[in-house]
């Protein structure tokens, strides 16, 4: 499963995220979340408790702006996507949906 997410400094969608990552991940499903990072960091201090629990944690980054341009990402197919980001992003193209 892979969750896509543009993390804030505070938010519902962060906790919704971690706790529906962190669930799936104990029931044994294989899980990635995806924090696209639009400010040129490197990591946000929303991966560091996924990291901890054990799941996979893909920092994403793009230019500001540039999420058009960020669909020529690769990555690994995966069964179930969910985004919590509006627009959805590009990556979305990639999984197929």
């Amino acid at each position: 499963m892979l969750h896509v997410i543009a993390p804030g400094d505070v938010g519902g969608a962060e906790r919704v995220v971690h706790t529906l990552a962190t669930g799936q991940h104990r029931a044994g499903h294989q899980v990635r979340v995806v924090a696209v990072l639009a400010n040129g960091a490197d990591r946000h201090p929303f991966l560091a408790p996924l990291d901890n629990a054990g799941l996979e944690t893909i920092p994403l980054r793009v230019p500001p702006r540039a999420y058009r341009r960020s669909g020529r990402t690769s990555c690994t197919p995966t069964a179930i996507t969910s985004t919590w980001w509006t627009p959805a992003p590009p990556v979305e193209r990639v999984s197929g949906r």
